[in-house]
Parts: structure tokens; sequence; C-alpha cells
């Protein structure tokens, strides 16, 4: 019978620092215990952009623990067709809705977002062509102002500016409904 035998070598690995490893705490505090019902409260606030959301704790009503709140911040020109975002990108065109203001801030990106929904209320603008860099796109055009908005196949806005019939793409559009 053949006997085996292994040897165990341990190598003892220094980093330089003495200290014992820190232990990991034990939870002493009071238990979390999950909420009744979701309360959604909405007040205005100004939101700081790098800042998403957060779990904000306080003191709960019969001061036996914390309550945590989790707080979602949404900016209100995300909603419906509009994004901020987009807003933003496009509006270098809020001159031709009647927005003299040049400064991007919430409340001219916000008169701008309620001229674009005025322009497709308006009962003289008329759904009329496509905009050929975005497939499946409707043009809304009000031949009184000559201001057209594009929106997506899903209906989320893209753009709007004034036409000019003097210039080409002006002209293209008004001869063949293709912007």
């Amino acid at each position: 019978m053949a006997s085996v035998s292994y040897v165990l070598f341990i190598a003892v690995v220094s980093t330089g620092n003495s200290s014992p490893a820190p232990v990991t705490p034990v939870h002493t505090g009071t238990t979390v215990k999950q909420a009744d019902s979701i309360v959604v409260t909405t007040f205005p606030a100004d939101v700081v952009q790098e800042l998403q959301d957060f779990i904000y704790w306080q003191p709960d009503a019969t001061g036996s623990g914390v309550e945590p709140i989790y707080v979602m911040l949404s900016d209100p020109l995300d909603s419906g067709r509009f994004t901020r975002k987009q807003l933003d990108k496009k509006f270098k065109h809020a001159i031709d809705f009647g927005i003299s203001d040049t400064k991007k801030n919430r409340e001219t990106l916000t008169k701008f977002r309620d001229e674009v929904n005025a322009h497709l209320a308006d009962k003289e603008t008329v759904e009329r062509g496509t905009y050929r860099r975005e497939k499946g796109s409707k043009v809304y055009f009000n031949p009184k102002s000559m201001r057209v908005v594009i929106l997506k196949a899903n209906g989320d806005f893209l753009s709007g500016w004034k036409i000019d019939p003097k210039e080409e793409n002006g002209k293209i559009y008004l001869e063949t409904g293709v912007l």
C-alpha cells in the first residue's frame, strides 16, 4: 500500500500595516419597516442638475427612530412630448416662436415649450408633410405664421422653426410638403 504525504506551505504576506484588521460593526439601531403606502408630494424646487434622487432621513413622529423619505427629482420640462434636452438643443429656434430672450434657463425653455404647444393647438395649424431627416415624422404647418413643428413618429417633439418662402428649402416644402 502506497502512502501519500502532503506538505503545506503558508506564506505570510505583509502590507506594512501592523494595525489589526477592522471589525464590521454590529447594527444595533432601529428595525426598518416597510411603509404602509407611498405618499407623493409635489412642490416647486430649484433642481441642482447634478443631483438626481436621494434619501432623506428624519426622526419619525413618535420619536422612536428615523423615517426615510425617498425624494425623486423630476423636471416639468421632461413631460409629455418634450424633454429638457431636446428643448435645450432646439432653443436656437425659439426666436421664431416669439421668444426674444436668448438666455437658456427654465423660464425661457418653458416659454418655448408653451409656444410650441400653442402652435400645435392653433386651429390654423394643419398636419402637412414630413421631415426627410426623421422617418415617420409629421410636420405641423401654420400658413398664417409660416411656422412648422416637427414631431417624431412616436409624437415626441423634434424641432420647429419659421419657414422662409424665399429660401430654397422653404420653396421646396411649400411645393412638395417635404421639409
